[in-house]
């Protein structure tokens, strides 16, 4: 089928050669060459490609290599996966962000029971960090650690009345957006 019409009146158009970046062995990079076979519709007159199965469709190597550059990067540096495979630094990021945002689909955060609100200094710049307590995660950082920021935050939560106790630094501006979010009504 012609990838730009969709009809089926494609014809051959020879080959072309692709080379495509595979898993490494022992150690050592791994290319396949590959001689696909390329098609001309009729109608519309494009040439294409046939699609390679196993080959990712964004990049020249296969949806293995791609799946364990992504999983390696949440161990490894960027700069030492490049080096292993072959390939730019820039294209391990945009692995890893793509591997990224495949996990938040699947990934859900539980709101803590035990919150725990602190800050991280990023690069001089100091960043909320909301964690789980009791289970000693991270549950999210923030991009700033202003008032208006953490009760934006804390208001967004689905289920935010799971949280029993809040324990936090004594950064004035914490203690008062919890104190706006998790405001208990005065008993009667």
């Amino acid at each position: 089928m012609c990838r730009r019409c969709g009809s089926n009146k494609t014809v051959g158009h020879g080959s072309d050669d692709i080379m495509v970046k595979d898993l490494p062995i022992h150690g050592k990079r791994v290319s396949v060459y590959i001689a696909a076979r390329r098609y001309k519709c009729r109608d519309c007159g494009k040439t294409f490609t046939e699609v390679l199965p196993h080959i990712n469709s964004k990049r020249q190597m296969t949806n293995r290599l791609v799946q364990y550059v992504g999983a390696q990067t949440l161990n490894r540096t960027f700069t030492s996966l490049a080096d292993e495979i072959g390939v730019t630094e820039g294209t391990v990021r945009n692995i890893f962000r793509d591997y990224v945002n495949e996990l938040e689909k699947t990934v859900r955060f539980e709101i803590p029971q035990w919150m725990g609100i602190d800050e991280i200094h990023i690069i001089k710049k100091p960043r909320a960090v909301i964690s789980n307590i009791k289970n000693n995660t991270i549950v999210n950082i923030l991009p700033d650690r202003n008032k208006k920021t953490v009760i934006n935050y804390l208001n967004s939560l689905d289920g935010k009345d799971h949280v029993r106790y809040v324990a936090m630094d004594m950064w004035n501006p914490y203690r008062d957006a919890v104190n706006t979010v998790f405001q208990t009504p005065p008993s009667s």
